[in-house]
């Protein structure tokens, strides 16, 4: 089995999209819904971690040797070096975004096993969640001259009662293609959600939003039972409270209230008729 190359992974959103639902257990449940309330790990610089890493679309190349398989990631610039000559996981080994690996051959097909994993990555863009106690099972297996089956299998017991697992191809790429420089740099001073909506029975229940990107919340929406918009809120003057408010009525604005002499008290504004005009 030979699985040198350059490989177009392409994009895998939602990695565990055939699984669901997933078998949470309440400390994941707890974790996969407090994502709407972070930030994309990524989005500060830090590493995907593995399995983050195999989804995103970006090429990526193997070397393979006879005592190690070498993975040369342009995302991010990140690399591993699988060493298959029966070595072990060593004792004390710090926790890292990348974790420990080892890997041997299975007929055809490379499996890698790599623990010692840190929390501080996703298991994928969607924001499907792991611990610090997920061990990651890969396998590898050339099926045809131009594509890699590529399977992982997380057994992470603080998350998931039981493990599950996913797979997809990734086609080999063109010839020309090279692995290319990638830069991330750390310039991204707000690195903070520009909004932020809970969800209450599958349907927005409040929003807040930064709409004039400077990394303080705005603006404030609330919502009815249907979705549809209720109370709508706005800081004009950054002091960080509201002093516009425009109520709605069947999505449609019918009250308005500003405070235009910033005393701390709205004046009452015009009210609004059903096809939400003055």
């Amino acid at each position: 089995a030979d699985l040198s190359g350059v490989w177009n992974k392409g994009l895998m959103l939602n990695t565990a999209g055939r699984n669901q639902p997933l078998p949470f257990t309440p400390a994941g449940l707890k974790a996969y819904n407090n994502v709407w309330n972070e930030v994309d790990p990524t989005t500060r610089c830090i590493f995907p971690g593995v399995p983050r890493v195999n989804s995103a679309p970006y090429p990526m190349q193997i070397v393979q040797l006879p005592d190690k398989v070498v993975f040369l990631y342009e995302y991010m610039h990140n690399f591993r070096v699988i060493y298959t000559d029966g070595r072990t996981h060593p004792k004390g080994w710090e926790p890292s975004l990348l974790g420990h690996s080892v890997g041997r051959w299975d007929g055809d097909t490379l499996v890698i096993e790599t623990i010692n994993f840190t929390d501080r990555t996703w298991l994928d863009d969607h924001g499907n969640r792991h611990s610090d106690a997920l061990k990651l099972t890969e396998r590898w297996r050339r099926i045809s001259a131009n594509q890699i089956l590529y399977e992982e299998t997380l057994d992470d017991p603080k998350f998931y009662t039981r493990p599950w697992t996913a797979s997809w191809d990734m086609n080999l790429a063109p010839k020309d293609w090279v692995v290319m420089e990638y830069a991330c740099t750390d310039n991204n001073k707000d690195c903070k959600p520009d909004e932020i909506v809970h969800y209450q029975a599958g349907k927005p229940a409040r929003a807040e939003k930064d709409t004039d990107l400077d990394g303080r919340i705005d603006t404030w929406i609330r919502y009815d039972a249907a979705g549809q918009t209720l109370v709508q809120e706005r800081d004009t003057d950054g002091d960080g409270k509201p002093d516009e408010t425009v109520e709605f009525a069947g999505g449609k604005a019918a009250r308005h209230e500003e405070d235009q002499n910033k005393d701390g008290k709205p004046e009452a504004g015009p009210r609004y008729d059903a096809s939400g005009q003055p």
